[in-house]
């Protein structure tokens, strides 16, 4: 750079000593000329000027002086303008690689002779996790306690009354799967604590299913087994089931008890919903902030 600019300073001396000597001989020639002349002669001196600034801005970005040569002369600056590319490289290829699984699942209970009802999405970042939210309808209800005290000459005698309602259950649950074959789930299973495992035994066709959950009202857990068989093209699965078999002695009417049912469950990757979650989420926290 620093030679270049001395290039340009030659030359513009170079200018100036032919525009001095032809003023010298053009001085008979008129007027006109000789103002031509002087303008040009101007114009050379503040040429001249302006390569000194640059000459001087160069030697101040060589020397890492001010804030555009600390921003060209500091290597940390750099390392951190890699990092954050880096960064958001990783997050895009992780949002373009996650699917959002959309499942439908309609489940007959035989005994009761009512229908349960789920709707779920799963979030797969990777194949060997997933995040699952669900929402449910349990015909059986959602319940709660109550607890409460009686006072009596006999001393004080807690009640505790169990209220069921009709109201929609959540489950929101962390999965891992080893091997291909075994996936763990973990987290809440329609509003209560729960573990599920799922076994493929025919990859993306047969998988056996159970859950444990609902320790708080029965004696024994909720346990719910499940078979699922693909029946068209890894989209649509027929199942049955026997669910809370554990607890046989406890009554349907109670919100609990022995039952079997059989059910369809319809499942898709629908790639708008990503998209959706994407940007929705980030409208969501912008509008928070």
């Amino acid at each position: 750079m620093r030679v270049a600019i001395q290039n340009v300073r030659d030359i513009t001396d170079s200018i100036k000593t032919l525009v001095g000597t032809s003023q010298g001989e053009v001085s008979q020639t008129g007027e006109a000329m000789r103002s031509s002349l002087q303008k040009l002669q101007g114009t050379v001196d503040n040429l001249d000027k302006s390569l000194r600034n640059v000459e001087t801005i160069t030697s101040r970005l060589e020397k890492g002086e001010g804030t555009a040569g600390h921003l060209l002369t500091d290597d940390t600056i750099a390392r951190n303008v890699e990092d954050i590319t880096e960064d958001a490289g990783s997050f895009i290829r992780g949002i373009t690689k996650l699917q959002t699984i959309v499942g439908l699942r309609t489940e007959y209970n035989v005994l009761s002779r009512t229908f349960k009802e789920y709707l779920s999405v799963q979030l797969v970042p990777r194949p060997d996790k997933f995040y699952l939210i669900e929402v449910v309808y349990d015909p059986r209800g959602y319940r709660s306690t109550e607890t409460s005290s009686s006072i009596s000459p006999r001393g004080v005698f807690p009640t505790t009354t169990t209220t069921t309602t009709e109201q929609l259950k959540f489950t929101l649950q962390f999965g891992r799967t080893f091997f291909g074959r075994a996936t763990v789930r973990f987290g809440i299973k329609e509003s209560t604590g729960g573990l599920g495992i799922d076994l493929h035994i025919l990859p993306q066709r047969l998988l056996l299913s159970v859950d444990v959950f609902d320790t708080k009202f029965n004696k024994y857990p909720r346990v719910q087994g499940r078979v699922a068989y693909a029946v068209y093209q890894n989209s649509v699965f027929l199942s049955a089931g026997i669910d809370d078999f554990i607890n046989q002695r406890a009554s349907l009417q109670s919100g609990g008890g022995l039952d079997w049912f059989v059910g369809l469950h319809f499942v898709f990757n629908d790639e708008d919903l990503k998209s959706l979650l994407l940007f929705g989420g980030g409208a969501a926290s912008g509008a928070a902030k």
